[in-house]
């Protein structure tokens, strides 16, 4: 009877060809323009014998050269058998004509990456791996550069969703649609700057030149979208019709982060915490381990990953919901020309109350939960640290802070938390706004 459809489909598909990604390595050769870092290799030794400003293009500082180091900035380089990214994709769907206008539909996609892009950091060498599995760096291989990036691939990623819808399509009178979405999606690393450095530096990790896979930044979890809309005709040249859209979402993922640099990539908004079970497994400078124990256990994610590390985008921000209102009113003039009116309400939640349709974000897809001291050394053992006496089976141990601020300062965390600033609201989509409009079709 034609009343069921089955489709799918399977291949590899691009989009289009991301360029960006290997314009840094025009820009950024190391040769092409005399752009240098300088600083002291143990932090103490004076920048002025190698830093005398000069016109003269050969007496400059040079590379590697002096007590001092003099080094090239960020140089960027390319993997030769570098390919842009590719999915491939397979996707099977249901419609089902249920009579009446309604049709039902259930749908599955699935997305397999290969040749996602990979930035690692050649100037970096792997010294050694904390007490608690977190790798080591130190920079150096060649003291001439600071960072070299190298632009790679990688299979790592997949995703996949479910789908189900119920819909009436109508010329005139009632219809509507009311459809649910359930979405998962995994990356090694999100590269969403068009900066080499940014995309290796501000990925999220416990091991910033591995291959760590987590939940995209990208990712909705679950979605609901409804609508309907009712439209009638009259007096022979009229029409109305009314719409209302319903978009209901789970908030946008992220990770709780270190402030401060936990494996030695001289970065400080990128390591993921290690989450402590009991309050030996850290070293809790400000001794208020019951307040930090206590936020730990109010937040799944972190309390699922207790005596490991947190897991990239695990935590969601608050769910957003928005609804929008459409009036569009028609007037039929001559020779097949329209004349309509059109009235366009968005977020009418907000305007029904101002503390309703908040549409909350993350900042950077990441929140610095503990500030980072560094981990207990042999030196430290027998001395008394955050109120206990240091032992050898402490060293290695992560040195933290958590709410040193007063409880009325606007970094305080558990403040952030129980008023819901934690996570910043977007300022634009947050408001209602009313629009008009007018179109003549001809």
């Amino acid at each position: 009877d034609e009343t069921l459809q089955i489709r799918g489909g399977t291949g590899i598909f691009s989009g289009r060809s991301p360029f960006v990604f290997i314009s840094n390595q025009y820009g950024n050769t190391g040769v092409d323009v005399a752009r240098l870092s300088l600083g002291s290799r143990d932090g103490t030794t004076s920048l002025g014998p190698i830093f005398s400003p000069s016109a003269n293009p050969a007496d400059q500082p040079l590379p590697g050269i002096g007590d001092g180091v003099a080094a090239t900035t960020t140089v960027n380089l390319v993997d030769p058998g570098f390919k842009f990214p590719q999915s491939w994709r397979t996707n099977l769907g249901l419609d089902q004509d249920l009579g009446n206008g309604f049709t039902a539909t259930l749908e599955g996609i699935f997305s397999d990456a290969f040749n996602e892009v990979r930035y690692v950091n050649l100037n970096y060498v792997q010294t050694g791996v904390s007490s608690y599995g977190r790798p080591l760096y130190t920079r150096g291989v060649n003291n001439a550069f600071t960072d070299a990036i190298l632009l790679t691939n990688t299979n790592a990623g997949y995703e996949y969703s479910a789908y189900g819808q119920i819909q009436r399509r109508a010329a005139r009178g009632l219809g509507g649609s009311l459809s649910y979405t359930y979405s998962r999606a995994f990356n090694a690393q999100n590269a969403t700057s068009d900066v080499a450095l940014s995309n290796w530096q501000f990925n999220e990790n416990v091991d910033i030149n591995g291959v760590d896979l987590g939940t995209a930044d990208f990712e909705t979890r679950h979605r609901v979208l409804a609508y309907t809309t009712y439209r009638t005709e009259y007096a022979r040249r009229f029409s109305s019709e009314i719409g209302l859209i319903l978009d209901s979402q789970s908030g946008e993922p992220f990770s709780f982060i270190y402030n401060g640099d936990a494996n030695g990539d001289r970065q400080s908004a990128n390591d993921l915490i290690y989450v402590p079970a009991v309050e030996t497994d850290i070293f809790l400078q400000t001794n208020n381990w019951p307040v930090l124990d206590a936020y730990l256990s109010n937040e799944p994610s972190l309390d699922d990953a207790r005596g490991g590390f947190a897991t990239r985008n695990s935590a969601r921000v608050p769910w957003n919901t928005r609804l929008d209102l459409q009036f569009t009113q028609g007037v039929n003039t001559v020779r097949g020309q329209r004349l309509e009116f059109e009235m366009t309400m968005q977020n009418v939640l907000n305007y029904l109350n101002d503390s309703w349709g908040r549409i909350h974000v993350s900042s950077f897809n990441n929140y610095r939960l503990l500030d980072f001291g560094g981990y207990v050394t042999q030196g430290q053992v027998g001395s008394t640290l955050a109120g206990r006496v240091v032992t050898a089976d402490d060293i290695g141990k992560p040195i933290v802070s958590f709410d040193s601020t007063s409880p009325s300062s606007p970094d305080n965390r558990v403040a952030a938390l129980l008023d819901g600033t934690r996570t910043p609201l977007a300022s634009l989509g947050s408001r209602w706004q009313l629009r008009f409009g007018v179109r003549y079709q001809f």
